[in-house]
């Protein structure tokens, strides 16, 4: 699975979106959805759909908690994908709550 995620990755830089997209729903359709979430998000983002990025993430964010934490990288796709859709107060949140020296990509969205 992870090779179809770098061809749809290969296709949007070559600036193929209409393959790229069409590629993305077939995947989102067959995957199962839990193992695959963070690339779905990232892809789906990176296709311009942050609504559809935050749909695959928001059930892992909104069920975190203390005990049960939600990995850092979903916290810092689903706060990129909220910048996306205009919610900066709501990623500048969530993005406090992860450690910068282990996802790097933070510091890109405060």
């Amino acid at each position: 699975m992870e090779d179809v995620f770098e061809k749809i990755d290969e296709l949007i830089v070559a600036g193929n979106l209409s393959t790229a997209l069409r590629m993305f729903a077939r995947v989102k359709r067959s995957s199962g959805l839990a193992h695959q979430r963070l690339d779905l998000a990232k892809t789906a983002r990176r296709l311009d759909l942050p609504l559809t990025a935050l749909k695959i993430l928001h059930p892992v964010i909104r069920r975190s908690s203390r005990e049960n934490p939600c990995p850092p990288a979903m916290t810092c796709e689903y706060a990129a994908s909220l910048i996306r859709e205009g919610g900066y107060r709501e990623a500048m949140e969530l993005l406090t709550t992860v450690d910068q020296e282990k996802i790097k990509e933070v510091s890109l969205y405060m």
